[in-house]
């Protein structure tokens, strides 16, 4: 497949897989990303608990500790393609300038409705069209239920930082209710699960320092 072949973020992978075949490593990640959905949904269809997510944030090892799996919506992009854009647009009526990645979550909420995993858990504090994307899929059948984003300020201390632990303690009781009827949270296994999430990020930072030192390791175009 050559560069200008490529019409979506499917096919870009399938190009990546061609273009870095001499990495095992480097496919094996390719191939992790383009199943990473099927394979949440394929364990939700055989009887786990598994629910649309954000990435990266404090929600995930919550997640885990309560053997529900994180399917992360923002993924599905990968999947998606213009069709799954004008479902947001002509369906939906969203302002063909709202963000594609926004849209391409919609189309595939849509498409998956009922079939699927139906239960999201969004933020309050992502952008308004993702925002207004959470309701409509309430709307639709989803069951939606929406976190705060906890900032703490320079200089923020005190009783203002009592009451901010206070609130975020508060969201990940409401989580954990939402999920499993309880506000019963396994402290130790959620102990567990951050400083797994803090070991990948350490990898992750790793990489990144070796990429900086070695910004060639890894080719950027086909072997000669």
């Amino acid at each position: 497949m050559n560069i200008e072949e490529v019409q979506n973020q499917r096919d870009y992978l399938v190009y990546s897989k061609e273009v870095h075949s001499y990495s095992p490593a480097v496919c094996r990640l390719l191939d992790l990303s383009a199943a990473y959905i099927y394979d949440a949904e394929q364990a939700y269809k055989a009887g786990k608990q598994a629910i649309w997510c954000r990435a990266s944030a404090w929600e995930v090892p919550l997640l885990y500790a309560l053997d529900v799996i994180p399917a992360v919506f923002s993924e599905m992009g990968r999947l998606s393609d213009r069709d799954a854009m004008l479902i947001a647009e002509d369906y939906y009526q969203f302002p063909v300038e709202t963000c594609s990645m926004v849209k391409c979550t919609v189309g595939q909420w849509h498409k998956r409705r009922g079939t699927s995993i139906n239960r999201i858990l969004g933020t309050s504090s992502a952008c308004e069209p993702y925002n207004m994307a959470y309701e409509i899929m309430r709307k639709e059948g989803y069951d939606v239920y929406c976190i705060e984003s906890i900032y703490r300020a320079p200089g923020v201390d005190g009783a203002r930082l009592d009451q901010l632990k206070g609130f975020f303690e508060e969201q990940i009781y409401g989580v954990t209710e939402w999920l499993t009827g309880s506000r019963t949270v396994d402290e130790e296994r959620l102990k567990r699960e951050i400083l797994r999430k803090n070991r990948l990020i350490d990898k992750i930072k790793r990489i990144l320092d070796l990429r900086l030192q070695n910004p060639f390791y890894i080719r950027t175009c086909r072997p000669s």
